[in-house]
This record gives structure tokens, C-alpha cells and sequence, in this order.
């Protein structure tokens, strides 16, 4: 039996919100989700906020490349250096970006501070419901989708 994950996270990688809001943003999205499971989970290095079984491709943001052969090795070399440096040149066109900037489809992401909720029961979080969250985190948020 799969199991769905909303997941949200802080669209500048290494911001962590200040942990008097935790407690606030948590319930906020318990309101929003009585049904689901709340977790909140702050790392202590960057990590890669994966789509699981939504994955369907990695492409170029400039040329629209399939890069799912390069990008296994490109994540194990960042990977090897705890997510710090995420520069990449693609492959394909040579242009410098990073990999928190390919297309990502389902969306994923990188970050240290994460707000979950399992199985979540509906979907994305409106405009407003997002702002919300936001203004108690006071951060950008990018809501990734995960299913295990």
C-alpha cells in the first residue's frame, strides 16, 4: 500500500525557520489537513526532497535535455559533498546552473527544514492556504509531492 506525502520546504535551500513558528506553522497545516499525519524534520545539512514513485523525468531548464542518465552521477557527487554545492554545467547546452534549478517533474527540491503531511487526503494547498503557512514561517514555500 503506497503512502502520499505533501511536502513542504523552504525555496532558499538553506533557510531554516525560526523554531518559535515550528509549533505555530504545524498546527496551521493540522487545521488544514485534520485527516493527515503532521512531521516537521530539520536536517542538519542540505537534503534532496525527492518526488519517490511521482518522479517522471529531470530535464534542462535551457534546452529541455532528458537528464536522467547524468543527473544519478551528478547527484551522487553532491551528495558526496553533504548538498554545499549544488553548481552544475548541463551536459547538453554547457550552461551553468545548479541542480536545485532543473526541471523537475514531479516537483522536488532541496532543502533543510521540511514540514510533511502523510497522507494528506486532498490536494495542493490553495494560493491563500500557502501564504498562510508562509507568513507564520517567513519564508517561500514549494510544496513537493511524494508517494512511497
Amino acid at each position: 500500500m503506497s503512502v502520499l506525502y505533501l511536502r513542504l520546504i523552504p525555496t532558499s535551500l538553506h533557510y531554516i525557520p525560526p523554531e518559535s513558528t515550528h509549533s505555530v506553522a504545524q498546527e496551521a497545516l493540522s487545521r488544514l489537513f485534520p485527516e493527515g499525519d503532521i512531521y516537521l524534520e530539520v536536517y542538519k545539512t542540505t537534503e534532496f526532497i525527492d518526488q519517490g514513485e511521482n518522479f517522471e523525468y529531470v530535464r534542462c531548464p535551457f534546452c529541455g535535455a532528458d537528464l536522467v542518465a547524468w543527473w544519478g552521477d551528478a547527484m551522487d557527487a553532491a551528495y558526496e559533498a553533504a548538498f554545499e554545492d549544488l553548481s552544475i554545467t548541463t551536459p547538453c547546452c554547457h550552461q551553468q546552473t545548479s541542480l536545485e534549478k532543473l526541471d523537475y517533474r514531479a516537483p522536488a527540491g532541496f532543502a533543510r527544514f521540511v514540514l510533511s503531511v502523510r497522507n494528506p487526503n486532498r490536494g495542493d494547498l490553495t494560493e491563500r492556504e500557502i501564504e498562510l503557512i508562509e507568513t507564520i514561517l517567513n519564508c517561500k514555500l514549494k510544496q513537493v509531492w511524494a508517494m512511497y
